[in-house]
């Protein structure tokens, strides 16, 4: 590790850089820098970008993050995961003190796009204490393995998609005025219980699916159901779960239907229909589309 003499940073804060093997670049999440950053109050950067992904954690004080147009507000204890590859900037809000990391690699681009919230300026995790750990691991180990590291940057991410679940990992964007009312009636998603709600809303109609998935289900049911736009319903349950409600009764068919073929005599147009399916051909698509084979093929296939 080293000093920086960058502009606005404290002298007592540490840097190290890392150079990726081309292996680690086709396979690996990677490390590019990290470090220990202690600022001046008016510590202020701007780019047009770095090439890499952010984990900043904020050890004390707080950081204004901007992307393109949209801001947040970090605190202390939170953990931001933003994209550098746009405009983007942050800057010190009186005392900071951070520990971050940029990133990249194979599938870094869709953890991104599945975590963020196009109308954010980028992903902040609460209640980071977990993530904030595996990432002080990270900075304080720059001997680890390219596999080491890449598994550590993998176990954050996963915290942020729990964290997504539960509500404590979102964008808090300032917009101009004090109000972001979503459609349906929806809470700002920086107010907890907004966030609470959704994932009620959410594992209620997961619920329906499990106990309902046998009848002629509608996504516009199901958001009904919440009293919500079908739209805003969709693109909730995918933040909230990583898949559609779509996507969510179709393996839930897929997988009592597998049930079925390895567990009843019933013929495959029997299953197709006990399952919720439409026709017995429709079945046979979805479920090759699904698991590469046949229902017949996979009856007949040992376990």
């Amino acid at each position: 590790m080293g000093a920086t003499t960058e502009k606005g940073i404290l002298p007592k804060s540490d840097v190290y850089f890392m150079t990726p093997s081309s292996l680690a670049r086709r396979l690996f999440f990677y490390t590019i820098c990290a470090g220990h950053f202690f600022y001046e109050d008016s510590y202020c950067l701007e780019r047009e970008d770095y090439h890499s992904y952010l984990l900043l954690e904020v050890r004390a004080g707080k950081a204004k993050i901007r992307s393109g147009k949209k801001e947040a507000t970090a605190s202390k204890g939170d953990l931001v995961l933003l994209d550098c590859h746009i405009p983007h900037g942050y800057a010190s809000m009186g005392n900071l003190e951070t520990v971050w990391l940029h990133f990249d690699g194979n599938g870094a681009k869709n953890y991104y796009e599945m975590l963020h919230d196009s109308q954010d300026a980028c992903v902040i995790l609460k209640e980071a204490k977990e993530a904030s750990r595996l990432l002080r691991i990270l900075y304080e180990n720059p001997l680890l393995q390219e596999a080491e590291r890449s598994l550590l940057l993998n176990q954050i991410l996963l915290q942020f998609f729990m964290g997504r679940s539960l509500g404590i990992a979102h964008g808090t964007q300032e917009r101009e005025g004090s109000e972001y009312a979503a459609e349906d009636g929806d809470e700002p998603r920086s107010h907890p219980d907004g966030w609470r709600r959704q994932r009620e809303w959410v594992e209620d109609t997961m619920a329906y699916m499990r106990e309902h998935f046998r009848e002629p289900i509608c996504i516009a049911d199901l958001a009904g159901l919440v009293s919500l736009s079908e739209a805003y319903y969709n693109r909730m349950f995918k933040k909230m779960t990583g898949f559609t409600p779509y996507e969510y009764l179709l393996n839930t068919r897929i997988t009592e239907a597998k049930m079925l073929l390895k567990g009843s005599d019933k013929t495959i147009k029997e299953v197709a229909y006990s399952c919720g399916f439409t026709s017995e051909s429709n079945f046979i698509h979805a479920f090759k589309e699904k698991t590469n084979m046949t229902p017949g093929v996979f009856r007949n296939t040992r376990i």
